[in-house]
């Protein structure tokens, strides 16, 4: 992807095409042939070994297998690599080992601070796969997308969507970086959304089998209750449809607020 957190590696975009060793480079991976990588960089040839996109057990098939696959999802996209060294046929050979730890460093000092963004590479019915820098996937489990919790991942977010987000944990076991979509948006408050505020919402889900009210989100980290109208109908009601709200009530555990008229 083209995103790097905090502008890390930035300059890989540089513009110089004497190109030498111990570079930094963005690269064009063209075709995957096990266990090669063919690649581009500024219109010069470059390898790349699989083993330099991703580490595993040699000796586990099932490892090796997935090695292969994360390697196949690098064709057609640009990956941030390093020069390791230029063969006497101007063949540049790249690593990216160094990259990924780094990159990783980077990421863990930023374990609960400020916002990022991510894009979103494959959905899963638990949650969420994005890559947050580099090539480096994290997960956004179903819990950690929105304070109101979004069904059939796949009708709401696609392949391609950035997202911003908080890294909440970093799993050292199974190396995998955990975020949190909620966590990403400060919680409101009444200084910011005074009594009588006129905010838009999105609708999720009837409060009751009543249908007397209807849970709707501000943003991902902040949700609220919104009453039905007594002379409205519940089945216009239905969900993700936008409507703006006045506030009546900001708390915590969420807002309270009135109902005023559908936004199209």
């Amino acid at each position: 992807m083209d995103f790097k957190p905090n502008r890390l590696y930035y300059e890989a975009e540089f513009p110089k095409m004497d190109i030498q060793v111990g570079d930094i480079v963005l690269a064009v991976v063209n075709r995957f042939i096990v266990p090669t990588l063919f690649c581009q960089v500024k219109g010069k040839n470059a390898i790349m070994q699989v083993s330099d996109v991703a580490e595993c057990n040699e000796t586990d098939p099932a490892e090796l297998e997935w090695r292969n696959k994360t390697a196949q999802a690098f064709v057609g996209k640009k990956v941030i690599a390093r020069v390791n060294r230029i063969d006497p046929n101007g063949v540049i050979i790249l690593e990216r080992k160094s990259i990924v730890d780094e990159t990783k460093n980077h990421l863990r000092k930023m374990i609960g601070k400020e916002s990022i963004y991510c894009t979103v590479e494959s959905i899963a019915p638990f949650g969420i796969f994005a890559d947050i820098g580099n090539g480096i996937i994290a997960l956004i489990h179903n819990t950690e997308i929105s304070k109101s919790r979004y069904y059939g991942l796949k009708n709401f977010f696609k392949v391609g969507d950035m997202l911003k987000v908080r890294i909440k944990n970093y799993g050292a076991q199974r190396d995998v970086f955990q975020l949190s979509r909620k966590d990403a948006y400060e919680p409101i408050t009444e200084e910011m959304f005074p009594y009588g505020s006129v905010v838009v919402v999105i609708i999720h889900k009837y409060v009751d089998e009543q249908k007397s009210g209807v849970f709707v989100e501000y943003d991902p980290g902040n949700s609220g209750i919104v009453d039905i109208p007594f002379n409205g109908h519940p089945e216009e009601f239905y969900e993700f449809r936008k409507m703006a709200v006045r506030i009546k009530s900001v708390k915590p555990s969420g807002f309270k607020a009135a109902f005023l008229h559908f936004v199209d």
